[in-house]
């Protein structure tokens, strides 16, 4: 599993890894300048037998994403963040359900921190 992760079961997200969550339930990625990180939000828990992931529509501002889509998984690779960036994207199920993972840029200074 990626060094970064959010893991969806039918209440939400409710495992982080190495992501931090706001009060309003936004995750929270620390990047540094000129740093890449891969984060993945993974339905695996969330679906229904023979379910799957379609499709991802993201809109950010202040950071720039990639995505790609390997049912259960939806993997987001983000570049050049600028301190409150943010991504909103909403993921497609096959079913019709639309899920939204709202995720917000902490820009930090330090090569490491805790939660890179």
């Amino acid at each position: 599993m990626a060094r970064q992760a959010v893991i969806y079961t039918a209440k939400g997200a409710t495992t982080h890894k190495n992501v931090r969550r706001d009060t309003d339930g936004a995750s929270i990625l620390n990047m540094a300048e000129g740093t890449a990180r891969t984060l993945v939000l993974d339905f695996t828990s969330l679906l229904e037998t023979s379910e799957t992931v379609d499709s991802i529509a993201v809109t950010q501002d202040g950071v720039a994403v990639a995505t790609a889509v390997a049912s259960p998984t939806v993997t987001m690779t983000l570049t050049a963040p600028t301190e409150g960036g943010y991504a909103t994207s909403l993921v497609t199920l096959s079913s019709g359900e639309i899920i939204e993972h709202k995720l917000c840029i902490a820009r930090t200074t330090q090569e490491r921190d805790r939660y890179a």
